[in-house]
């Protein structure tokens, strides 16, 4: 059931259900690529995409959602994608490109390529750093090509606080 869901049915006050709203809100994450990253062509070197990433509190517990669209005008380059942040003590959940799905164990896990045209990615699961740190998207070719590959606009990363 939703967490809005169980606020609205629980017996709380208005002023508290608004209270506890407004925690879930905070303990929430959130980052959206507000214009479209080019990673230079013939370039499989992943590289920090700037401004696309999100603060993480040692010891804490999250679960992550990380969607992105990406694009390769000449189809053979492809796209690829990671994630770097402090050492995590636990890392679990699936990584899917394109249909194909696969497990991640372990930070160096969150991570997937597919050569095509067009490639999305969407990765879900549960993460706990070490330490404070960063959680940072990455991105680049997935195969060598001549051709630049592009995150669009509007692909995201969530990492909501497990309370």
């Amino acid at each position: 059931m939703p967490i809005n869901s169980r606020i609205n049915k629980s017996s709380l006050s208005a002023k508290q259900k608004r209270q506890v709203r407004a925690a879930f809100k905070a303990a929430s994450n959130v980052a959206v690529l507000a214009s479209n990253y080019t990673h230079t062509q013939s370039n499989t070197t992943l590289a920090n995409i700037s401004g696309f990433s999100l603060p993480v509190v040692g010891g804490k517990t999250y679960i992550y959602t990380i969607s992105l669209t990406c694009t390769n005008a000449g189809g053979s380059g492809g796209a690829k994608f990671g994630v770097t942040g402090p050492t995590a003590s636990f890392v679990t959940g699936q990584v899917q490109v394109d249909g194909t799905s696969a497990g991640s164990t372990s930070l160096a896990s969150i991570t997937a390529g597919a050569t095509a045209a067009a490639v999305e990615f969407l990765a879900i699961g549960t993460y706990k750093p070490s330490t404070d740190g960063t959680f940072q998207i990455q991105a680049a070719q997935n195969a060598s090509h001549a051709s630049d590959t592009v995150v669009l606009a509007g692909s995201f990363v969530k990492l909501e606080e497990v309370i």
